[in-house]
């Protein structure tokens, strides 16, 4: 099944338009001065300057994690534009990711017609992402969000629309090791892979197929940890126990999981704890009760000494010597034992309360504008309009390994992660919204067929 070019070019400019559109009018009234700048931009630039300048990848050379705190993927797609375009190369990055997200709206049309089999409806999907608010305001960004959405869509293209293609194997698994060295936790496209390889493939050559996408991964893969134990000593698989961050030290990281443990206010609270001035108010949660006293101890004692408390109040480390590794162990006991206390609690309160905010996140004290609320309602309407297209396709097993990504992706950030911001969701959210279409369109053919009939 074919769709006609004519109307592929259309959704591809139309994407276009809409994209440099935002690049010249919206994205500075969205994002102030510099448009291509976020609070990770320094890090993606830095480290690919400094392996040109210093011979050493890594954004920050006073800190050891900062070594491995980005993986090579969007440093090194950022640093080809740099060595070519020199001061412009936030620009040319973000002409670049326009026209690659412009040209991933054609996928996700034909992921949609695989799926679908009806052209009406997976043109309708290509004209939601073409037009997607939330797909557009990341393409000016020097980040990993929107060149990670395009290797999504290619990889699920790859996936269910080529399996027919001589180098399906070596393609995929190419693509995996691009979108793990792009964001990590993408690396779930490997499981994703090789269970639909190994089910909807019935052909004698499927084993060959895995094999060849395990082994191609795994010799893209192990030239990082192998790096990284030659310039620490230490195996690390992915990333350092921090960020790579002085600010997100352990001390920080370890406060900030027990909020997790309980909150999804982390930054409120930490901007409490770390200020010497402010006794970090509770009192509103009553299940903290019985920690009470130890809470102040220990952020007593990350004040006092802590590298990330007196990092994030003071942009600076302590002038004593750190006392992280007391104070890492103090919020660890806190995190068990309020674990401990309340398990169900804890499994469910705050996973839930993520859940919730990526369907219907909505909180205008933390946006510019009212035209950012109506946004955030027409995204949790699209969301819901999708889901309502999966369970139209829900017997379709195409769709049911589509919809294993978003599903994971919701899980893992949500219960495990424990942390939900929609930029984490975008590639998950995109995908998802491939089933727009097919609910659009089947609600119209009813409310055609309604109509006829009265």
């Amino acid at each position: 099944m074919q769709l006609r070019r004519d109307y592929l070019i259309s959704i591809f400019i139309l994407a276009l338009i809409a994209r440099l559109s935002f690049l010249i009018w919206g994205a500075t009234f969205l994002y102030g001065e510099n448009p291509f700048i976020n609070n990770d931009s320094f890090s993606y630039r830095q480290s690919f300057i400094n392996l040109v300048e210093h011979g050493t990848y890594s954004f920050d050379l006073t800190n050891g994690d900062a070594s491995f705190g980005r993986l090579p993927g969007y440093p090194f797609f950022w640093g080809l534009h740099y060595l070519l375009f020199g001061d412009h190369a936030d620009l040319a990055t973000a002409i670049t990711q326009i026209g690659l997200d412009s040209f991933a709206c054609i996928l996700a049309t034909f992921i949609a017609l695989r799926i679908f089999g009806r052209k009406s409806a997976a043109l309708i999907s290509g004209l939601v992402y073409a037009l997607n608010p939330f797909a557009v305001l990341w393409v000016t960004v020097i980040g990993t969000e929107s060149m990670a959405t395009t290797v999504s869509i290619l990889f699920f293209y790859v996936l269910l629309c080529q399996k027919d293609h001589r180098y399906y194997a070596l393609i995929l698994a190419l693509l995996i090791a691009l979108a793990f060295y792009t964001r990590p936790y993408l690396g779930i496209f490997l499981p994703i892979s090789l269970g639909y390889i190994f089910f909807r493939n019935n052909t004698e050559k499927k084993w060959i197929s895995i094999i060849t996408v395990i082994g191609v991964f795994v010799i893209i893969y192990l030239p990082w940890p192998i790096r990284n134990y030659l310039i620490s000593n230490e195996l690390v698989l992915i990333k350092g126990n921090t960020p790579g961050y002085y600010r997100y030290s352990s001390d920080i990281v370890a406060a900030r999981n027990w909020l997790h443990a309980w909150t999804t206010d982390t930054d409120y609270f930490l901007n409490q704890m770390t200020d010497p001035g402010l006794e970090p108010n509770f009192d509103s949660y009553q299940n903290l009760s019985f920690q009470k006293e130890a809470v102040l101890e220990a952020v007593n004692q990350g004040r006092k000494c802590g590298s990330g408390f007196h990092h994030w109040r003071y942009y600076k480390l302590p002038s004593v010597e750190n006392c992280d590794e007391e104070t890492v162990e103090m919020f660890n006991a806190l995190k068990a034992e309020y674990q401990s206390q309340y398990p169900v609690r804890y499994w469910t309160d705050v996973p839930l309360r993520n859940v919730l905010k990526f369907f219907f996140k909505s909180d205008l004290s933390k946006h510019q504008s009212s035209l950012l609320l109506a946004g955030l309602k027409l995204r949790s309407l699209g969301i819901l309009i999708s889901l309502i297209g999966f369970a139209f396709l829900r017997k379709n097993s195409d769709a049911q390994w589509l919809v294993i990504f978003p599903a994971f992706m919701l899980i893992f950030l949500s219960f495990f992660f424990r942390q939900m911001e929609m930029r984490y969701m975008l590639q998950a959210e995109m995908i998802l919204m491939t089933f727009s279409g097919m609910a659009i369109f089947t609600l119209y053919q009813k409310g055609r067929e309604i109509l006829a009939s009265g």
